[in-house]
């Protein structure tokens, strides 16, 4: 089988030692692997430069995560994960509302990392197709080169470049062990569609799996045209640019013709695996979801979830 191309991550992080070893954590796990330190300096890289995936800090020296974020969405839909502290829930909620998709909190295991970066980057491929009309090949872990049986950078990295020493990060621990592993091995790496995109702000309301097989191939509701096959979303004849997580949630809720969907089943259904994150996630998507399709037409049940208003 040809080798194919590695999905490029662009790793925005301050701290040297988060930096360098989960640039190496990922390398080894078949990733091309782009570190910048500096936010304004990572987000002119962007400008220039196609990215499958963007990871950024929350905190950065010279503009936090989140604004950061709120100006790559002004030219770029390139997915991305932010990394926290546990403390930074405020950071979170700023970022996820300025237009990331996910996040994940330091410490970071790389092989939970690395799950949740397919997951996402399942649903962009999956948007990508729908838009597109075309097939694209899914490597196996041999093309990518990935090191599953060598030392290992992985385990746990980013406490803090104050307690954490070389020591921490896992070294000499065998990759591939544990659920997320498994994972990996089931579904390798998608190859990159950055070449293709460039950077440019995807072109239409994204998409996912997520949809119902079942579900006519476009339905009308009050003027919002919902359409399966292209996994696009129109308003009054406009489309709305919708995230494939914006995507999911919205066909989960119409889907679900009136009747309430939790928090739970929303983080089980559009984050397509079994992490046990908490409402604020799902609450920041919806509450962005709103500001595309009405809020009149998503109905908060305070304690349980959502409904879909016809």
């Amino acid at each position: 089988m040809p080798a194919s191309t590695p999905l490029t991550v662009v790793h925005v992080e301050d701290d040297d030692v988060i930096r360098e070893v989960t640039a190496l954590g990922l390398s080894r796990l078949g990733y091309a692997v782009h570190s910048e330190s500096d936010g304004l300096e990572g987000l002119e890289y962007l400008r220039s430069h196609p990215a499958d995936l963007v990871l950024l800090d929350v905190m950065l020296p010279s503009l936090s995560g989140a604004s950061i974020c709120r100006r790559l969405r002004e030219f770029s839909d390139v997915p991305v994960i932010m990394l926290s502290a546990r403390d930074d829930s405020v950071d979170v909620v700023a970022g996820l509302d300025a237009g990331a998709d996910d996040y994940v909190t330091k410490p970071v295991d790389l092989d939970i990392l690395d799950a949740r970066i397919r997951a996402l980057l399942r649903r962009t491929r999956d948007r990508t197709h729908a838009v597109a009309g075309s097939e694209q090949q899914v490597p196996d872990a041999a093309g990518q080169g990935f090191a599953t049986d060598s030392p290992s950078s992985g385990g746990v990295v980013g406490a803090s470049s104050g307690d954490q020493g070389t020591d921490a990060l896992g070294a000499g621990a065998a990759l591939g062990g544990g659920p997320a592993a498994a994972q990996t091995a089931a579904d390798p790496a998608p190859q990159s569609t950055a070449a293709g995109r460039g950077g440019d702000h995807a072109a239409s309301g994204t998409g996912a799996s997520g949809g119902n097989a079942d579900a006519a191939p476009a339905q009308e509701n009050h003027g919002l045209q919902i359409d399966h096959h292209r996994m696009e979303a129109t308003l009054e004849g406009e489309v709305v640019h919708l995230t494939p997580t914006e995507w999911r949630i919205l066909v989960m809720l119409v889907d679900a013709d009136g009747g309430l969907v939790s928090r739970q089943q929303l983080l089980a259904g559009a984050w397509e695996d079994a992490w046990a994150g908490d409402g604020r996630l799902v609450d920041v998507h919806v509450q962005r979801l709103r500001r595309k399709v009405g809020p009149q037409r998503v109905e908060t049940v305070r304690g349980f979830g959502y409904r879909w208003h016809e």
